[in-house]
């Protein structure tokens, strides 16, 4: 049975992404991203939203196991419109 903190681990690898990249995304220490990989830390909402922003890491991927790792380019989380 897949978990959060085994999803977050399985998103960051399929991703193609090293654990710096993450912890230094949250502005955390390595030892303290690690502790939300092995599940002794919950990641919280708010880290979640972070790492889609940044990465395109689906939260809900993340918390359900539902949908796909990645936000899609559609997504309004990731588009931006230009007013000419």
């Amino acid at each position: 049975m897949s978990t959060i903190h085994s999803r977050l681990k399985l998103g960051r690898e399929l991703l193609k992404k090293g654990q710096a990249e993450f912890y230094q995304c949250l502005g955390i220490s390595q030892g303290a991203y690690s502790k939300r990989e092995n599940g002794s830390t919950a990641i919280t909402i708010l880290e979640l939203e972070k790492l889609e922003l940044k990465f395109g890491l689906s939260k809900v991927w993340v918390l359900t196991g539902k949908g796909s790792v990645e936000v899609g380019v559609n997504s309004c989380l990731l588009y931006t419109s230009r007013r000419g």
